[in-house]
């Protein structure tokens, strides 16, 4: 029979993770070190990057954004042409559409919140957003690029998790506000859901 001093105990705090048979607090962990999402091929936290006419221009790691922006510059003297994807996780966005955009929207837009159901349930909540923007090549010559030619999409999505007694069930994605660009701006939901993990070790 197993020794009852071996078993956890029930967590005085829902919002605790079990790792080790030890219980953490969230609040003790990072998000950026818990919270992967991934989308148009991109995993944040990740890199931003910079190509310019097929060449790697610049990278950076961020632990909350991960972007590629592709830029063409050849034949293009008097435009560039400029194609970004790009998601961001948390806060670490900014609207260009704004026409779904509001304070409660805004408020919803976090990285990571934890609230308690009930003595043994614990709710993780947080926000990705994501975008893809195109804008085409024009050499200066000639009436410029129709609108149709442009693109811009932003999608903001929510992922929720319940802990309960200190185990992380699966994480649910749900889209909440975005829109489209170019000829007109429409609201609605536009892009890839992202595909969000929780990976927690001890802090």
């Amino acid at each position: 029979m197993a020794c009852p001093c071996c078993v956890p105990t029930t967590p005085p705090d829902p919002c605790s993770v079990l790792i080790d048979g030890q219980y953490y607090a969230v609040g003790s962990f990072n998000p950026y070190e818990v919270v992967e999402a991934t989308a148009y091929g991109l995993t944040v936290p990740g890199d931003q990057v910079t190509v310019i006419d097929g060449v790697e221009d610049s990278r950076f790691p961020s632990p909350a954004v991960a972007s590629v922006t592709t830029i063409t510059r050849s034949g293009c003297e008097a435009q560039q042409g400029i194609d970004v994807k790009g998601v961001y996780l948390g806060p670490s966005y900014a609207s260009n559409i704004g026409c779904c955009s509001n304070y409660e929207v805004d408020n919803k837009h976090k990285a990571l919140i934890a609230e308690q159901v009930n003595a043994t349930t614990c709710r993780l909540r947080g926000g990705v957003y994501v975008t893809k923007q195109k804008q085409p090549c024009w050499d200066g010559s000639g009436p410029p690029p129709a609108l149709s030619l442009y693109e811009y999409e932003e999608a903001m999505w929510e992922w929720q998790c319940l802990v309960v007694n200190g185990v992380p069930g699966s994480v649910a994605v749900s889209w909440y506000c975005g829109g489209k660009a170019y000829p007109s701006v429409t609201c609605g939901q536009y892009g890839p859901a992202p595909t969000v993990t929780l990976t927690f070790a001890p802090p």
